[in-house]
């Protein structure tokens, strides 16, 4: 199994000219399991910000140097979108409460005296660190809430705008009357044709398959216009055999004309679930698989459920491209998309729907071999003979 996020090492900086207290410094603090960098001045601190500062969670820095001093190397931090937020402890021999003062009206978190006590030091890393990590995780929770709010305020403009397209698509019960038209005059002048019958046969079967994927469409854009407005559809007891053949129908053509084998075992199960979010989901995953078997020699498509335990597993697998190691920690990322047209939604959304359902998504991965996705909700107790 892959892990799905990738975690960068992260790093507490320490400023200060004395080589000895550097030391002594990265060696206590190595001790108790942080990273350390260290550097002799403020200047070399700022380079070393401007490369790593995303890694940096805390600043230890002298307040006195000769390049660049520690009150001038706050500011400089304090002042920069990017690297705000990173706490700084100044090391002080001064004992005067006017320069405590300035250091924290130029932003610090703390102080420490020099010389500096070992359980001090410990007791305000650990503290500064946390405090580092809660605003972290508050201003990331608010990106990734703008970000949705974008996406919604997007999504309500394209739902309008394709369910318009769909409606104007609606053509195919026009179509039909007409080949009742041709094919009544064909009859009552008794010069029907059996190809032109066939051709008529098969263009009617064409229109009725353009009805359904028109009805899906606009059923998935009922469904993401009921979620943008702030309520969903209803949980119902379904059978995911029969949520799978949605998705199926839609793409065997598709399949048919890519050379596509589909392997197709799924248990007799019930899945207290949103129909039509996990209709998406499974959409997603197995256009998904497709899309990565286009180069394939071997194209395989196995769709499996089984019941373990107290949950319900649903797999998708494919003999496609796989899923390189760079990418794997990206993969549930908005926005990102490895396909040159892609738009970096579907796997988001899929990761979504799934812990929207209290489930949770895996997979493995191969280069050039092939990927299986994974996805495991909580089952439904005595599914074969339910108790209503």
């Amino acid at each position: 199994m892959n892990d799905l996020e990738e975690h960068s090492q992260k790093y507490i900086l320490v400023v200060d000219d004395n080589e000895i207290l550097r030391d002594g410094l990265r060696i206590d603090l190595q001790a108790n399991g942080y990273e350390v960098l260290t550097v002799s001045d403020g200047l070399v601190a700022l380079e070393v910000l401007h490369d790593k500062g995303r890694d940096i969670q805390l600043i230890i820095s002298d307040e006195k140097m000769e390049t660049m001093s520690g009150f001038e190397l706050c500011q400089r931090v304090k002042a920069n979108p990017e690297w705000w937020s990173i706490p700084l402890v100044f090391l002080t021999a001064r004992t005067d409460e006017r320069d405590f003062l300035e250091g924290f009206r130029l932003g610090a978190s703390d102080y420490l005296s020099k010389p500096y006590c070992y359980e001090k030091l410990l007791a305000i890393v650990s503290k500064r660190i946390n405090d580092y990590k809660v605003i972290q995780e508050y201003f990331s929770s608010e990106l990734e809430r703008s970000r949705l709010e974008s996406i919604e305020q997007m999504a309500r403009g394209v739902i309008h705008d394709m369910t318009g397209v769909l409606t104007d698509l609606g053509f195919g019960e026009v179509v039909q009357e007409h080949l009742s038209h041709i094919r009544q005059t064909l009859s009552e002048s008794k010069n029907i044709d059996k190809d032109a019958s066939s051709v008529l046969d098969e263009i009617e079967s064409h229109c009725d398959e353009l009805k359904q994927a028109i009805n899906f469409g606009v059923n998935l854009l009922d469904g993401l216009q009921t979620l943008c407005q702030g309520h969903g559809e209803e949980k119902t007891l379904q059978m995911l055999g029969d949520i799978v053949e949605i998705p199926l129908k839609l793409l065997q053509k598709s399949f048919a004309t890519q050379g596509i084998k589909v392997e197709c075992d799924i248990a007799e199960a019930l899945i207290d679930c949103r129909k039509q979010d996990i209709v998406q989901l499974v959409l997603n995953l197995i256009r998904n698989a497709a899309q990565a078997m286009q180069t394939s020699p071997i194209k395989h498509l196995k769709i499996s459920s089984w019941e373990e335990d107290d949950q319900l597993f649903f797999s998708v697998s494919d003999t496609g491209c796989g899923i390189p190691p760079e990418q794997r920690g990206k993969i549930f990322d908005w926005g990102f998309t490895s396909k040159r047209n892609g738009k970096g939604i579907g796997m988001p959304t899929v990761k979504r729907i799934v812990e929207a359902h209290h489930g949770s998504i895996i997979f493995e991965s191969r280069v050039k071999k092939g990927t299986t996705f994974t996805v495991a909700f909580p089952a439904y107790q005595d599914a074969l003979n339910p108790t209503f």
